[in-house]
């Protein structure tokens, strides 16, 4: 058996997502006498089988389709479908790309918007301008598919985010976001909250200090005067810089993990993850009404989901360009106590680029508590450990990036003071040993 929060680490899966694969029917989940949702061997396997075709971009009605059909043709021929849904889009994607490129081409050559409009109308087909693109004399690169992930990159918004007073409802129960919202839904009927301008609504799940558990919170915008009481509460958020991307409750663990990936590699910023401050990822509701309505499907559940990120300065764009030299020599490593997360290896994690989600070891420290610094050594000693499935539980590092299945260890150096850690996070301790 496997605890929620134990699949939530080793996999690219949240708490919703998974409540939302049990609500279609695609895993259940069975619940302990302390509370905590569990998960047997058969459906541990069936969390990973959905993980992969859903990184494939199989709707969810497909994969229950396959699921109750547990007929292997029956599933060949579904994927297959898939897949020529994939090359019609990947061949509609080429074309627009086509079209773009002769349209810019027009604009280069005459120094002007106008002559993208000269031979074209509302009227004309995307097919024709690109066969008159193809009949074009000028040489060009083409790409033969336009990359999901460039699409991607372009829906991403950068946005700056005001400081204002919100109140605040939050649940540990067996549905969180559905319990913690309905306390604040009394709160803006009550005071018509979403009739002022200026209402925002969002929520964020985290794991509770002091036991690990799993809690949700909805919060939303209230003026600065406006009484709050119990079970709601009230604080400052104070703003700051977000990377934006709209999801659907049916995608919205892909999207999340999609936003991260992106912002790393971006080159321009990174996620923020000062812990000196709360810094929750959010996830923003634009329709309430539409949200919220029990008849709406999950896949028109809009939200747009905001990670809270920092500009790389140029020092640390400079850096990340430069080639490092690299002297090898052979050095005694002390014992050291370690204190980090474990994650499962993911092809999307290039060791090389450091592509890691150190991000998610920090959301894991914050959880902790105001004092959590206490517990680690402040300065640059993190680590990172690579268990490959053929090293036998020995952690190696992995240069050439060869590594395909197996977990990473994230961790900083901690210091002499323990404390009862949630189950994201654990100690351990390498060393001493002679080291390349």
């Amino acid at each position: 058996m496997q605890k929620i929060g134990e699949i939530i680490e080793s996999m690219p899966v949240t708490h919703r997502t998974l409540r939302f694969w049990e609500e279609a029917g695609l895993i259940q989940s069975v619940r302990l006498e302390n509370g905590y949702r569990c998960y047997d061997e058969d459906n541990v396997r069936k969390i990973k089988q959905t993980v992969i075709l859903r990184q494939l971009d199989l709707p969810i009605h497909d994969i229950e389709a396959i699921y109750k059909s547990g007929n292997l043709g029956y599933a060949l021929d579904v994927l297959k479908q898939h897949a020529e849904r994939l090359r019609k889009k990947a061949h509609e994607y080429e074309e627009l790309g086509l079209v773009i490129d002769y349209i810019a081409e027009l604009i280069e050559k005459s120094g002007t918007l106008d002559s993208m409009f000269l031979n074209t109308d509302t009227k004309t087909n995307v097919s024709d301008i690109v066969a008159l693109n193809k009949l074009s004399s000028s040489p060009r690169k083409e790409e033969s598919v336009m990359k999901e992930e460039a699409i991607s990159r372009n829906e991403i918004r950068i946005v700056k985010l005001p400081p204002f007073h919100v109140a605040g409802a939050s649940s540990d129960s067996e549905t969180p976001e559905d319990d913690s919202w309905h306390e604040i839904e009394k709160l803006i009927k009550i005071h018509h909250l979403d009739q002022l301008p200026g209402f925002r609504m969002f929520g964020y799940g985290i794991n509770r200090p002091s036991d690990g558990r799993y809690v949700y919170h909805q919060m939303v915008a209230i003026p600065k005067d406006l009484v709050v009481e119990a079970p709601c509460y009230k604080r400052d958020f104070e703003g700051g810089l977000y990377a934006s991307l709209s999801a659907t409750l049916a995608d919205i663990g892909e999207r999340w993990n999609q936003l991260h990936r992106i912002v790393i590699e971006s080159g321009e910023y990174m996620p923020d993850n000062d812990t000196s401050r709360p810094l929750e990822c959010l996830e923003e509701i634009l329709d309430l009404e539409t949200f919220f309505n029990e008849s709406t499907p999950v896949s028109l559940r809009q939200l747009e989901l905001l990670l809270p990120v920092k500009r790389l300065t140029a020092e640390e764009k400079q850096e990340s360009e430069q080639e490092v030299s690299i002297k090898v020599e052979i050095v005694d490593f002390p014992e050291t106590k370690l204190l980090g997360s474990e994650f499962e290896y993911s092809p999307s994690m290039n060791l090389a680029k450091l592509h890691v989600p150190w991000y998610r070891l920090a959301q894991n420290m914050y959880t902790m508590g105001a004092n959590m610094k206490e517990f680690f050594v402040d300065g640059q000693n993190t680590f990172l450990l690579i268990y490959n499935d053929l090293a036998k539980g020995s952690p190696f590092t992995d240069p050439t990036n060869v590594l395909r299945t197996g977990k990473i260890y994230t961790a900083v150096q901690a210091s002499d003071k323990e404390t009862k850690l949630p189950d994201s996070l654990s100690y351990r301790t390498i060393g001493p040993s002679r080291c390349l």
